[in-house]
């Protein structure tokens, strides 16, 4: 499968934990210094529903739990649909890491599917030389 080298870059950057959309539009900031603001958002949606549609990354809805000492759990993960991604993603607050919400309880991130491992094993076989 053919990759951008965004699209490469956000899988990599996934290889040991999910990354909430607000890593991502920091990346494409520092990445791209003289987009304007509105050009960033537009190309982080960009790469977000370009790596959903190849199948190789998912948007995850979890449901966390309050534990001890304010240290919150996943309870639950629900991979959402393009169609709710997309509607989410078009909220410039879903683009925000902390946002002022009363809710903690729910948390989105980006996790690489079952297609993504297996091109994270493909890159990483042929960095290491195998």
């Amino acid at each position: 499968m053919e990759l951008t080298k965004e699209e490469r870059s956000l899988l990599v950057e996934l290889t040991d934990f999910g990354m909430p959309l607000s890593e991502v539009i920091a990346d494409i900031h520092f990445s791209h210094p003289k987009a304007s603001i509105s050009q960033k958002y537009s190309m982080a949606e960009n790469l977000v529903l370009s790596v959903l549609e190849k199948g190789i990354v998912c948007l995850c809805r979890l449901t966390l739990e309050n534990t001890k000492d304010n240290v919150y759990e996943v309870n639950s993960s629900t991979i959402m649909s393009i169609d709710q991604v997309t509607e989410h993603i078009a909220n410039p607050l879903s683009w925000v890491q902390y946002q002022e919400q009363s809710d903690k309880s729910i948390s989105f991130e980006l996790a690489p599917t079952e297609l993504g491992e297996k091109i994270l094993d493909e890159i990483f076989a042929v960095k290491n030389g195998n």
